[in-house]
């Protein structure tokens, strides 16, 4: 249809928006079009009470079929899809991000577990080595203990041989004591 061939009475201003039908940006720019149209025709009626005239209806169409309008159409739609489709995809990137993380904490428990075994190995081969230097250890000082029990043992055998021979050396003094004295008394 050529522009002089339609009829004036209605607005064609879906053709210049929608390209064809799989337009989604044409479609939601054609929406928003028609909230701004009822917008238009509620205003009118809440301030004069009736119905836009047909010198409003005609005003309205060349309004919104200015170039700039169909422009500012197509770009609040655009920036509407836009943000839809980051909406959707911003929740699927934090979808994708924690199933990255699974997947390498994942890899990196399966590549480290080899590491783990080596470092519980390692731990057991330290603390039986450190059982193995407690006992030796222990030992030793009971080695020295021991020294130090023979020592004093000696000590004690070496006193009581100093005691018995003093007493022994006491009883033959006595001993010779008495025999003297009684051979300076004549009892023999």
């Amino acid at each position: 249809m050529v522009e002089e061939d339609k009829n004036p009475n209605y607005n064609w201003i879906y053709e210049r928006l929608v390209q064809d039908e799989n337009d989604l940006v044409g479609a939601i720019a054609y929406v928003l079009y028609k909230q701004q149209k009822i917008e238009f025709i509620e205003g009118i009626e809440r301030a004069s009470g009736t119905d836009p005239s047909a010198e409003q209806w005609a005003e309205f169409h060349r309004l919104t079929c200015l170039e700039s309008s169909i422009l500012n159409y197509q770009k609040r739609a655009e920036d509407l899809v836009n943000q839809f489709l980051r909406n959707m995809l911003s929740g699927h990137v934090e979808q994708l991000d924690a199933q990255a993380a699974q997947h390498m904490a994942a890899r990196v428990d399966l590549v480290t577990a080899g590491l783990r075994e080596k470092i519980i190995d390692l731990e057991n081969s330290i603390n039986t080595n450190h059982a193995v230097i407690n006992a030796e250890i222990t030992n030793k000082k009971s080695i020295l203990n021991r020294l130090g029990e023979a020592f004093l043992n000696i000590l004690y055998g070496l006193a009581i041989i100093a005691i018995v021979g003093g007493i022994f050396n006491g009883y033959k003094w006595i001993s010779s004591l008495n025999s003297q004295a009684e051979s300076a008394s004549g009892i023999e």
